[in-house]
C-alpha cells in the first residue's frame, strides 16, 4: 500500500476500487489470441474513445454493442477487475484497453500476433485532463493545486507513474508490423482520416460510408450524450459530475489556459532531460509559447463530396516572365531553368493512370526523400533504380520539363512528384484513381532549408538576409507562392481513401513505421525485412551519399555545393538555430492568421 487510496504494483500507483492483487495476476495468465486488439494509453490519452472506436472498426460498424454494453464492458481493461468477469462474453476478434507499460504486458501477449494501437496524446494536455479527473473522481488522492499536482505528475506520483516512461516502454518495443502509433491530436484533427489508418492497420476493408457513419458515433457529442460511453452510470460516490464532467471538453490544447509560463519551462524542461538520447522525437512542441498550438476541431466530412474546384487548362496568356530567373504560372513563382510554358501545358495535358501515385510536397518538405521512397516501396525493395538512375528520371516532377522526356519510360505503377497546388492538378488526375501521399513539414523548418537552398542555386534570386527572406517567404514571393496556400489546398481536397498525410517529421521520428504505413496505404504487402531494407537505403547518410540522388552530377554552374549542401542536414527543428523571438512572432502571427477558419490543425506548435 503508498496510500489508503493505492495499490502499489512494479512500482506503480493504482486504485483499488477497480485494481487487485487478483485482478492483476489475471493479467498477467490472460490468454492472448492471435486476433486480439489491444488500445494501449497512458491515462487520459483517449482510451474512453477508443472504447468507442475499436467494436466499430472490427464489427464494419454495427452501433448495437455502443448502444448496449457499458464501454468497461464491450472493451475491457486488461489489468483491471471485470475483465474477469466479462472475458468468457467476449468474441472473437477481442477488443481491451490497457494502461501497463509494454514490460508488464502478459507473456502470452508476447508470444502472440495480437495488434496493438498505441494513443499518444501531448502531456501537457494529459496534466491538465488528469488534474480535473482527480477532482471528480472521489476514488483517487485530491490533487492539490495545479502546481502541486504538475509535480506530482513530473515526478511519477500519479497513477501508471510517468508519462515519459510509458511512451518509452512502448516506443522501443519491438513488435514490427503489430503496433500502431497515432496521437490524439491527429484525430481530433481529422477523425474519418484516423479511422482510416486504423482500419486499414486492422486489415478491415471499410468503405466511406462506413467511416463516416463510425466518425459520426464516435463524436465527443455523441459519446457524451451516449449513457454507455459517458460514465454516468457510475454512482456519485465513485465520480462527482458536480465537480467536473467526466467526458469533459475533447479537444486539445486546453493546457494554453491553465500553464503559466514559469510551469511551462518547469515541465519542459524535465521532459525533455527524460527523453534525451531516444531515438525519436515527440511529434509535438513543447517547449514555446502559450499560443495557439491545436484547433481541437474534429473535421466528420473529410471522406464526403463537397465539390473539387475547376481545374482551368494552361494558355500560354496565363504565363509571363516574372523576372530572368523565374515566370509566374496562376500566380506562382517558378524557375525558368527548370520550367517552361511548355513542359506547363504538358502537365496539364498529362494522362494520369490509376495506378499512378503522387508524393505531393511543398518545396524543401521531403521531396527528395520520396523520390527514394516511392520505387522501392511500389517494386518490393529492388535497389537497381536507386542505384543507376538519376532521381529526377525516376521519379519525375509532374510540372518540369523533364517529364516529356522521360515519361514514356516509365513503368506502371509510375510514381510521380509535384509542387503544384490541388487545383492545378490536371483534369485526368481528377476522374482517375491515382494515389496521393502528401508530406508536410514545419513551415519553420521549410523557410531555414530554403534560405540554405536559395545560397547554393544559382538560377534562383538571392535571398537576402534571414529576416528579408522571412518576409518574402510570408508573403508567397517565393517558389509556389504561400505554403499556407498550398496547405489548405490539399487539405481541402476531397479525395477520400485516395490521399494519405504523413509529416517529415514522422519520417524522421520513425522511418520504418512511417514506411509501412505508406505500404499499407498503396497496398504493397512488404515483409519487415523489406521495410528495414528500405528504410535503410532512404536514411540521410546512404542518400548523402548515392550519386543517383544527391544532385552532385548536376554542374557547380547550377548548384554550389560550396555554399551549401544540397542535402544539407535531414533533422528536424533546426529553426530553433535561426529564429530570433521578434521572427518567431511575427511568422506565428502571419501563419495562424492565414489558417483560421480552417477545419484541420497543424501537427507542430509554431508559437
Amino acid at each position: 500500500m503508498s496510500s489508503l487510496k493505492y495499490i502499489q504494483y512494479h512500482g506503480l500507483l493504482l486504485p483499488p476500487v477497480v485494481h487487485s492483487a487478483e485482478s492483476l495476476e489475471y493479467a498477467q495468465n490472460f490468454s492472448v489470441e492471435d486476433t486480439d486488439v489491444f488500445a494501449v494509453t497512458y491515462p487520459k490519452s483517449g482510451t474512453i474513445w477508443m472504447q468507442e472506436i475499436l467494436p466499430l472498426l472490427l464489427n464494419g460498424g454495427d452501433l448495437t454493442p455502443i448502444q448496449t454494453v457499458v464501454n468497461w464492458d464491450r472493451v475491457p481493461w486488461l489489468e483491471e477487475k471485470r475483465l474477469a468477469k466479462v472475458a468468457d462474453k467476449l468474441t472473437s476478434p477481442r477488443a481491451l484497453v490497457t494502461h501497463f507499460p509494454h514490460s508488464l504486458m502478459p507473456p502470452s501477449f508476447h508470444t502472440s500476433k495480437a495488434k496493438a494501437i498505441y494513443v499518444m496524446r501531448n502531456p501537457k494536455d494529459i496534466l491538465v485532463s488528469s488534474y480535473y479527473f482527480h477532482q471528480m473522481a472521489t476514488f483517487l488522492e485530491d490533487p492539490g493545486t495545479f502546481d502541486e499536482f504538475l509535480e506530482k505528475f513530473l515526478e511519477g506520483r500519479v497513477l501508471f507513474g510517468k508519462w515519459t516512461d510509458h511512451v518509452k516502454s512502448w516506443r522501443r518495443a519491438e513488435l514490427g508490423d503489430r503496433i500502431m502509433f497515432i496521437t490524439y491530436e491527429e484525430m481530433v484533427q481529422d477523425l474519418p482520416a484516423a479511422l482510416r489508418r486504423m482500419s486499414d492497420f486492422l486489415c478491415r476493408n471499410l468503405s466511406d460510408e462506413v467511416v463516416l457513419k463510425i466518425a459520426e458515433h464516435c463524436s465527443f457529442k455523441t459519446m457524451k450524450a451516449n449513457k454507455m460511453s459517458n460514465f454516468s452510470q457510475i454512482s456519485k460516490e465513485y465520480m462527482d459530475s458536480d465537480k467536473s464532467t467526466f467526458l469533459r471538453k475533447g479537444i486539445s490544447g486546453d493546457w494554453k489556459n491553465h500553464f503559466s509560463p514559469e510551469q511551462l519551462a518547469r515541465f519542459t524542461s524535465v521532459i525533455f532531460k527524460e527523453l534525451e538520447g531516444e531515438n525519436f522525437s515527440l511529434p509535438w512542441s513543447l517547449d514555446i509559447g502559450l499560443g495557439k498550438e491545436d484547433c481541437g476541431r474534429r473535421n466528420t466530412t473529410s471522406v464526403a463530396e463537397r465539390g473539387r474546384s475547376n481545374v482551368q487548362t494552361n494558355s500560354l496568356e496565363t504565363v509571363f516572365m516574372s523576372s530572368l530567373k523565374n515566370i509566374q504560372y496562376h500566380g506562382l513563382l517558378l524557375p525558368t531553368v527548370a520550367h517552361s510554358a511548355e513542359s506547363l501545358e504538358y502537365a496539364q495535358n498529362f494522362s494520369v493512370e490509376d495506378t499512378d501515385v503522387f508524393a505531393v510536397t511543398y518545396p524543401k518538405s521531403g521531396t527528395i526523400w520520396m523520390q527514394e521512397i516511392l520505387p522501392l516501396l511500389l517494386n518490393g525493395g529492388d535497389l537497381t533504380p536507386i542505384q543507376t538512375v538519376v532521381n529526377w528520371d525516376r521519379v519525375p516532377w509532374l510540372e518540369e520539363t523533364r517529364l516529356a522526356k522521360v515519361a514514356d519510360k516509365l513503368t506502371s505503377p509510375r510514381a510521380l512528384v509535384t509542387h503544384f497546388p490541388y487545383s492545378l492538378m490536371p483534369p485526368s488526375f481528377h476522374t482517375s484513381k491515382a494515389k496521393v501521399i502528401c508530406v508536410m513539414r514545419n513551415p519553420k523548418d521549410i523557410l531555414v532549408s530554403s534560405y540554405y537552398f536559395h545560397q547554393m542555386v544559382t538560377f534562383f534570386e538571392d535571398p537576402g538576409t534571414f529576416d528579408e527572406f522571412l518576409e518574402k517567404f510570408l508573403e508567397g514571393r517565393v517558389m509556389f507562392g504561400k505554403w499556407t496556400d498550398h496547405v489548405k489546398s490539399w487539405r481541402r481536397a476531397e479525395l477520400g481513401d485516395r490521399i494519405m498525410f504523413i509529416t517529415y517529421e514522422e519520417m524522421v521520428q520513425d522511418l520504418p513505421a512511417a514506411l509501412r504505413r505508406m505500404s499499407d496505404f498503396l497496398c504493397r504487402n512488404l515483409s519487415d525485412e523489406v521495410v528495414l531494407k528500405i528504410a535503410e537505403h532512404c536514411s540521410f547518410k546512404t542518400m548523402k551519399a548515392n550519386r543517383m540522388s544527391n544532385f552532385s552530377l548536376v554542374p557547380k554552374e547550377y548548384m554550389d555545393n560550396d555554399k551549401s549542401p544540397f542535402l544539407r542536414k535531414g533533422i528536424s527543428g533546426d529553426w530553433k538555430n535561426h529564429f530570433s523571438p521578434e521572427q518567431l512572432a511575427r511568422f506565428t502571427s502571419v501563419i495562424f492568421k492565414e489558417l483560421e477558419g480552417e477545419n484541420f490543425s497543424l501537427p507542430w506548435s509554431l508559437d
